[in-house]
C-alpha cells in the first residue's frame, strides 16, 4: 500500500522557440491555473494567435488545447510546457510542510 505524501510545490512553464537562440526559459507560477493560462498566453504571443483553432480555444479559456495546438503548428523541435515541481532539501529530501 502506498501513502500519499504533500510536499510544496511550484508550477513552471518552459518554452523553446525561436527567440532566445533556441535557449530554455522556464516561469515559475503559484498555481497550475495561473501557469497554464500564462503559457497559452505565450503561445498566442508566439504566433498561434493567427490560427483560428487556437483563438477559439484561448476565447473559451480551454488553455491547455492552446498549448497543445501551439505544439502541432511548431517545428518539433519547440518546447511549451506546463509542469509541477515539488521542492526539494536536497536531490533525495522533499521540504517539509510549514
Amino acid at each position: 500500500m502506498f501513502e500519499a505524501v504533500r510536499v510544496p510545490a511550484v508550477w513552471t512553464v518552459a518554452h523553446r522557440g525561436y527567440s532566445g537562440n533556441r535557449r530554455l526559459d522556464v516561469w515559475i507560477y503559484r498555481d497550475e491555473d495561473t501557469a497554464l493560462r500564462a503559457a497559452a498566453e505565450l503561445a498566442m504571443s508566439c504566433g498561434v494567435d493567427e490560427d483560428s483553432v487556437a483563438v477559439g480555444h484561448f476565447r473559451q479559456g480551454q488553455y491547455p488545447a492552446v498549448i497543445s495546438r501551439y505544439l502541432q503548428t511548431s517545428p518539433d523541435w519547440h518546447v511549451l510546457a506546463v509542469q509541477e515541481a515539488p521542492l526539494m532539501l536536497d536531490p533525495d529530501t522533499f521540504c517539509p510542510l510549514s
